[in-house]
């Protein structure tokens, strides 16, 4: 009876053992699955834990060496199992580099195309609503208002026109009404027959700065070339000399750049001595510009100097015209953040960003789409300001609202604005894996 009583105990010793066993290991196998997310590494945990479990069990109540064995090898392979998922999922992800960097190039270039676009419809709007406007231009703004932009650009005829220069005129405006349809290639060949037949420093900018604006620097430059030969005053030689140094800083010649940059900077000094109402906010533009430069060659204290002298000049015009100069004042403080940052001025860079965020709030609060994106850029800027510094629950909460306002924006454009959904994810996934590490 007793001897019947020890079986019974030694039965439901065994089966409460292996229940606890694979408890154990079928917890080890999810736990393992949601980390990782890969089903082999969950049967490898689940064998080697049922091994580990089989030896025990064999050793301590079988008392058996050849069930100790058994246990031990499915211990050992379920382990070897193990590590190899382990290691196979820590291989570093082969790219395609190439594909990468074209997709990016094709964003980056629709987004330039978009701004242009809104930029040209911008113009437009405020070249047609002008008094005085000959009889032909009423033609295209009745069209527009009506939605019919194919009509409007139709009812321009430039062999219609009294002269070369209204040919010129009426060649420029059909150009800019390819641009609002994005029909970048024929409202090329309109520039160029608009230089063609009047080669003149108003034609040439517009077609200069249509080749800056799509990102084709040489071409740019080119024409700027041309519209500086053509100056009829020391305001546009000012202006042509700036165009020329920042079209020279996206083509990464710095020394032509700063060449071009202070010879307009003397003139618009000159200019701003006898009329500061009129000519010191372009002073300040060619201060920026020149702050741009010497923080690029890592001359940080003269950039310093310039970005203040600049930043000075646009908070004094914000006050008297806060909607016109305001946006000057947070992309000055932005460069300065920046710049601060580049020298390790931690405090006095996250000042400035943070000054130039609340700016571009209170902008984007009267005009969202215009100065959304830039909300989203100081947020990703301020990010990697407070990584540095270690507060990294801070930085989280900057990129997760930038990433939220790219989300947003690309939700309604999503070609231009996935390459900053994807660099915020990349910020946002640097960060939380160094923070765990």
């Amino acid at each position: 009876m007793k001897k019947q009583k020890n079986n019974e105990k030694r039965k439901k010793l065994k089966v409460l053992t292996w229940i606890i066993i694979l408890g154990i290991a079928v917890i080890g196998a999810i736990i393992t699955y949601l980390i990782c997310a890969k089903f082999l590494a969950s049967l490898a945990v689940f064998s080697t834990i049922v091994g580990i479990g089989l030896s025990i069990y064999a050793y301590f109540i079988e008392k058996s060496s050849m069930g100790n064995l058994a246990g031990a090898i499915l211990a050992v392979v379920g382990l070897i199992g193990t590590l190899i998922t382990v290691l196979d999922s820590n291989k570093p992800i082969q790219i395609d580099f190439d594909s990468m960097t074209e997709f990016v190039k094709e964003r980056e270039k629709l987004k330039e195309e978009i701004e242009l676009r809104n930029k040209t419809i911008a113009a437009l709007n405020e070249e047609l609503a002008r008094k005085n406007r000959p009889a032909w231009e009423q033609i295209v703004r009745d069209y527009l208002e009506k939605g019919e932009l194919q009509k409007a650009i139709e009812s321009i005829d430039p062999n219609l026109a009294n002269n070369n220069e209204e040919a010129a005129q009426k060649h420029i405006r059909k150009a800019q009404l390819y641009i609002t349809n994005f029909q970048f290639a024929e409202a090329e060949q309109h520039y160029k027959q608009a230089v063609t037949i009047f080669p003149s420093y108003d034609n040439n900018r517009a077609i200069a700065n249509f080749y800056f604006d799509l990102n084709k620097f040489p071409e740019a430059k080119e024409y700027y070339n041309n519209s500086l030969s053509l100056v009829t005053s020391p305001k546009e030689r000012a202006d042509a000399l700036h165009k020329l140094g920042r079209t020279q800083w996206k083509n990464n010649a710095h020394s032509e750049a700063m060449v071009f940059a202070k010879e307009a900077l003397k003139i618009r000094k000159e200019l701003a001595n006898k009329n500061p109402d009129i000519y010191l906010p372009d002073v300040a533009e060619t201060l920026n510009l020149i702050g741009v430069l010497q923080s690029d060659n890592k001359e940080y204290f003269a950039a310093e100097a310039s970005y203040k002298e600049a930043l000075e000049i646009r908070r004094e015009f914000a006050k008297k015209n806060r909607d016109a100069y305001l946006p000057d004042v947070a992309l000055t403080l932005n460069n300065l953040g920046n710049l601060q940052l580049n020298k390790n001025e931690y405090f006095a860079a996250e000042a400035s960003y943070k000054e130039a965020l609340k700016i571009y709030r209170e902008l984007a609060d009267k005009n969202r789409d215009a100065y959304l994106p830039n909300v989203a850029m100081i947020l990703n800027n301020l990010g990697i300001l407070q990584k540095d510094k270690k507060e990294y629950f801070a930085a989280e909460a900057s990129y997760k609202e930038a990433l939220k306002i790219y989300r947003e924006l690309a939700d309604k454009n999503q070609d231009a604005y996935l390459p900053d959904v994807a660099m915020t994810l990349n910020n946002l996934g640097n960060l939380q894996s160094n923070n765990k590490g």
